[in-house]
């Protein structure tokens, strides 16, 4: 279900490099943004209970396709927590082949502990979140070495560069719901605008939650980030 009632604020900055990239980033990089067969979405913290298996509530959950098992973390009632969501992209040419450099991406977002209406209702749900988008260019490369990540043939040649910010405020519900962001690229600069390709890098830190009725504990069900003519799966739905 697309939400027809979204309020978010966008505030454009102008690009400028962050601190020089490290290997932590590289490391999330890559296993965030389809660094392999099966995205991995990765979170500040998550859930662990006695008596239960420690990954139950981890944010691989978030990619799964199942509202069957949510991210959960208990940390703080989840206010100031982030998640890395894996972007499902659709740049197919080099910054200076692409025809337009003004994009939309869609977020969609299965909030609360979603497979449940009885536990969606008694643990929190996300309110509000900023989302930081930060820009890439990369190439491609069947060389292996110390300048590339193991296993994972690609060169990033510019970036992690803040492209703009955002607040977004998703409803009380928990069915599936599609917010649409607009961006636009930034062009890098000299020889790399020839041969490097965009990529879109994204980090969502929540701001506001909506409080369960019996415990503390976040949820959220399921999270992708889509580009561009990108058909979209089937929306979820929880059991009634």
């Amino acid at each position: 279900m697309r939400q027809k009632k979204i309020y978010f604020f966008i505030i454009l900055f102008m690009v400028a490099p962050l601190e020089t990239r490290d290997r932590e980033f590289e490391n999330i990089y890559f296993r965030v943004n389809l660094g392999n067969d099966k995205p991995m979405a990765v979170a500040s913290s998550y859930l662990k209970e006695p008596g239960k298996r420690n990954d139950l509530y981890h944010a691989r959950n978030l990619v799964d396709g199942s509202l069957t098992s949510s991210w959960c973390t208990s940390k703080k009632k989840g206010i100031g927590e982030t998640l890395y969501i894996p972007f499902y992209k659709t740049f197919n040419h080099s910054f200076i082949n692409s025809k337009n450099k003004k994009h939309v991406i869609t977020i969609r977002i299965s909030n609360g502990y979603g497979g449940n209406p009885e536990l969606f209702q008694k643990n929190n749900r996300a309110k509000k979140m900023s989302l930081e988008i930060y820009q890439l260019a990369y190439t491609d490369t069947v060389d292996i070495n110390d300048e590339t990540f193991p296993n994972y043939p690609r060169i990033i040649m510019e970036g992690p560069i803040l492209n703009s910010k955002h607040e977004i405020e998703f409803e009380d519900n928990p069915s599936s719901c599609d917010i649409d962001i607009p961006i636009e690229l930034s062009m890098p600069q000299g020889e790399i605008a020839k041969f490097a390709w965009p990529d879109l890098f994204l980090k969502f830190t929540i701001l506001e939650i909506y409080p369960g009725s019996k415990y503390d504990d976040l949820c959220i069900a399921e999270m992708a980030v889509y580009g561009e003519s990108i058909r979209l799966p089937p929306p979820l739905h929880p059991a009634r």
